[in-house]
């Protein structure tokens, strides 16, 4: 062990190296709570870039949907005044029609109609789009399901037809609502027609009574 005595000059030295250590380790920390101070800014103003996209996607998601629904109420408007006449073309004598129909089980929506037309033995099931696809006929052919198994009082004791209505569609959609048993209304001049052929035979679904 080296037990050789350190001079009063040493002991400064080293007091001088220890402080300038210590001053450089202030400095550092020093940098390090500014560069700290700068990322809260910086989280902080990304929070509000954020929450103002947020802000802007909740209002673009509400002008989307309002642009659809009035799209909606456009087609189903050209759909509407004549779609008695179209069925009784058909074959079928309807009575009542019913626009935007709520079919409620136990205090929840269960599903709903664009249009509903019924007498005591038949009853139409409308589904109406701007644009229609395969989708729309897929989910159709589901609420046409649920309303046989909710036996609505709408449409109680009758055998259900579907239809379907797009203010635009392909062949290729048309043709899939067709082989799937619906009725496709879609525009013609001026107005709309029942695009099936004479020998189309509907897929029904009979609902108790």
């Amino acid at each position: 062990m080296d037990l050789t005595p350190i001079t009063y000059e040493q002991v400064l030295l080293l007091f001088a190296e220890t402080s300038k250590q210590l001053a450089a380790t202030d400095k550092q920390l020093a940098a390090t709570d500014k560069q700290l101070a700068s990322t809260d800014k910086q989280l902080a103003s990304t929070d509000k870039q954020l929450a103002s996209t947020d802000k802007q996607l909740k209002l673009l998601a509400k002008q989307v949907a309002d642009i659809t629904d009035t799209l909606g109420r456009f087609a189903e408007a050209q759909v509407r005044p004549r779609i008695l006449d179209l069925f009784r073309v058909k074959g079928i004598e309807l009575e009542e029609t019913y626009s935007r129909v709520s079919v409620k089980k136990d205090g929840k929506t269960l599903l709903e109609i664009d249009l509903l037309l019924v007498n005591t033995i038949y009853s139409v099931v409308v589904e109406v789009k701007n644009t229609l696809r395969q989708k729309d006929i897929d989910d159709h052919i589901q609420r046409l399901e649920k309303l046989q198994e909710s036996s609505s009082r709408l449409v109680r004791g009758t055998t259900m037809y579907g239809a379907v209505a797009g203010m635009i569609l392909t062949n290729e959609v048309e043709q899939y609502a067709i082989k799937k048993g619906f009725y496709v209304i879609k525009p013609k001049g001026d107005g709309v027609e029942i695009s099936n052929s004479a020998d189309f035979t509907p897929k029904g679904w009979d609902v108790k009574s």
